[in-house]
């Protein structure tokens, strides 16, 4: 159906100039799973995600744009295993959505953080205008 017009980003990665862009669903904390249910879901991505970084690192591949549909850390935390794989890896940026309403706004890291840009594009936070995330 999305043949030829659309790319999913999951236990792969894609070149874009000289970037490889990783990224996986990620997960995060909102108070709605059990702590056992929560740990299986972000281990399943972080597994996803360390495979996209290898499979572009295989490749010859050294400057990576990571891509979650969740935000990188739970609500209040600054680190999380999706910040430390960014780290791990050279991460220049982690885009990433899901937090939707002015108030969920802050749920995450915004700007940079030990060296890495974290962007929020949910389309409510930019007013529903793209915003350049590669020039």
């Amino acid at each position: 159906m999305f043949q030829g017009r659309l790319s999913f980003l999951q236990n792969n990665y894609y070149a874009y100039k000289e970037y490889a862009l990783v990224g996986t669903k990620g997960y995060c904390y909102e108070g709605k799973d059990s702590p056992e249910h929560f740990e299986k879901l972000v281990k399943r991505e972080l597994e996803r995600l360390r495979l996209s970084f290898e499979l572009a690192a295989a490749d010859g591949c050294s400057q990576f744009i990571m891509f979650l549909h969740y935000p990188p850390t739970s609500i209040g935390e600054m680190e999380s295993g999706f910040t430390e794989m960014a780290k791990e890896y050279g991460a220049e940026q982690v885009v990433y959505s899901h937090c939707h309403g002015e108030s969920r706004f802050g749920d995450s890291i915004r700007g940079v953080c030990d060296g890495i840009r974290y962007m929020l594009v949910s389309g409510d936070y930019l007013g529903f205008c793209p915003e350049l995330v590669i020039e």
